[in-house]
């Protein structure tokens, strides 16, 4: 079993639906149901197939004596951390995760627990993020003032900024 694996592994646990994460290719997928519809319209995976495995926040399952909980990470829509606990000792896996509200996914929540392992692309603090409200505000004056047009969110190019 494999949490985010960039190869197909027989059972994947993914955290959340972005490509560097969600992968297709695996024998059976354990996600949150948004993670899930995520991939299968992404990769054509069956959320309903046998082999799919859906997990609300707080839910989750046992293997080998470990027992897996989903929880809510704060990044998009149906992002997860993954809480392993065995022995009791909790480890946490996400993949990215974010502590800002956002009104598009469920909030970030403290997870205690032993270890703590995460990807941090933008961690480093030399990245400074808009506000939410201030990038929303931009998206409603853009569609006010062109309203014959559509407005497109793509990928963003952070900044580095210094200081």
């Amino acid at each position: 079993m494999w949490i985010d694996p960039s190869k197909p592994a027989e059972h994947a646990v993914i955290t959340h639906g972005h490509a560097d994460h969600a992968r297709s290719g695996h024998g059976a997928v354990s996600a949150t149901p948004d993670t899930l519809s995520i991939m299968a319209l992404r990769y054509g995976v069956d959320e309903a197939a046998p082999t799919s495995n859906a997990f609300g926040y707080g839910d989750g399952f046992e293997k080998g004596g470990v027992h897996f909980r989903f929880h809510p990470a704060g990044h998009v829509l149906g992002s997860a951390q993954i809480l392993m606990e065995y022995a009791g000792e909790r480890v946490v896996v996400t993949g990215d995760y974010k502590r800002r509200p956002d009104p598009t996914c469920a909030g970030f929540e403290v997870v205690p627990c032993d270890i703590f392992i995460s990807e941090a692309t933008f961690g480093l603090p030399v990245f400074r993020h808009p506000a939410t409200q201030e990038e929303i505000g931009k998206l409603i004056q853009t569609a006010q003032s062109h309203p014959d047009r559509c407005v497109l969110v793509g990928p963003m190019r952070w900044a580095r900024r210094s200081g």
